[in-house]
């Protein structure tokens, strides 16, 4: 595991935000109150000007991004589906005050790679994590950064038609073209999808509700950005479409992961197999998780259990350092929420909450035995 690290340049001159609402006319309303609520940004609607062309989030977003207040040393552009924290502006503004210099997404999926990051993240105590794809929802980018995406865009919209068709994706090839990482506030500081409103694209009807990894709302710590940013080799994931473990290995600053099936993974780093699944029996016997199996296969709970060993012994997660209501605890309370969301109905997977906490919690104490063995 790679420790957390300090990036950016860190604070410097008082930060000035500049914010517009990139928004389809079918969500005018829910558009007008988003912008309503952040008087302290000024905020602005900026609308889709082809509503009724292929459906894309590119063309608001290119209207978003390219007006700039001249004034500001940072631009924020939301999506019109989301949902402010109790304290977004002051929040915001501390955030980025300790990372100037970088792009930024407020917001991750909490069922997708990058979400799992975070999740290490705050896991780690760490107010930042280094992520390779990005969920458009909230990002805010410098001045001249925002001027040079929104160009950028430009000339997407411009080309021949691509896979690759959202303002987030897009995030990523600008970045990359600018040699700098792409930073997710840890924790999230804007919530999706509440109440769920059925995508306008296909690509997120497929994927289902998609709330933050960690929403600040729902912790009680009392958060202090600094500038600690989460990095590393490996981490374990929770495939959300084929509900499968896996250990993803990369290397390099951007990383290009590659997915290995868990259990060879874990075997090549040494871990005891036959003991390993007696750990997994003897978690299911525990009475705090005896209501997961009337509700789930067991084998979709040794899928998650096994990503649960492995943050503990590859990823070294502390299973006592994790307390009710904390970041840490509301981060993997997440885990099973996002890689199951489409195949369980919301309220179902809620309900089964504090239990799959406590079943993460075993895996991973029984990963820090492993690691320590």
């Amino acid at each position: 595991m790679e420790p957390a690290r300090t990036s950016g340049s860190g604070p410097t001159a008082p930060v000035r935000i500049s914010a517009r609402i990139a928004a389809h006319p079918a969500r005018r309303a829910a558009a007008v109150r988003l912008c309503e609520s952040l008087p302290e940004l000024n905020a602005e609607i900026s609308y889709d000007p082809e509503p009724d062309g292929p459906p894309t989030d590119l063309r608001s977003s290119l209207r978003a991004w390219a007006d700039v207040d001249g004034a500001a040393t940072h631009h924020l552009v939301l999506q019109d589906d989301v949902t402010l924290s109790r304290q977004f502006a002051s929040h915001l503004t501390a955030a980025v005050s300790q990372q100037p210099t970088m792009p930024i997404c407020l917001f991750m999926d909490w069922g997708t790679r990058s979400g799992q990051l975070v999740r290490l993240a705050a896991a780690h105590g760490s107010s930042w994590a280094e992520i390779n794809s990005v969920a458009s929802v909230a990002l805010v980018l410098p001045r001249e950064m925002a001027t040079g995406y929104a160009s950028f865009l430009r000339k997407v919209i411009a080309g021949p038609p691509s896979i690759r068709s959202t303002a987030g994706s897009r995030l990523i090839d600008f970045a990359r073209m600018e040699g700098v990482p792409v930073l997710c506030s840890v924790p999230n500081l804007v919530e999706h999808d509440l109440p769920y409103v059925p995508s306008l694209l296909p690509e997120g009807l497929s994927k289902g509700v998609r709330r933050a990894t960690c929403f600040i709302d729902n912790v009680a710590d009392t958060i202090a950005f600094d500038q600690s940013t989460y990095s590393c080799g490996a981490f374990p994931y929770l495939d959300g479409f084929s509900t499968s473990a896996v250990l993803m290995e990369g290397a390099g600053p951007w990383r290009q992961w590659t997915e290995r099936p868990m259990v060879p993974a874990l075997r090549d780093r040494g871990a005891d197999l036959p003991k390993l699944a007696g750990r997994f029996h003897e978690t299911l016997d525990s009475p705090d998780v005896k209501e997961l199996q009337q509700a789930v296969g067991q084998p979709i709970l040794f899928e998650l259990w096994l990503v649960a060993f492995a943050l503990g012994m590859v990823n070294e997660v502390d299973a006592s350092a994790v307390t009710p209501l904390s970041l840490r605890s509301e981060a993997l309370r997440t885990l099973f929420m996002g890689a199951v969301r489409r195949f369980l109905p919301l309220p179902d997977v809620e309900s089964l909450a504090d239990a799959v906490l406590s079943m993460v919690l075993y895996g991973i104490a029984a990963g820090q035995s492993q690691r320590s063995a």
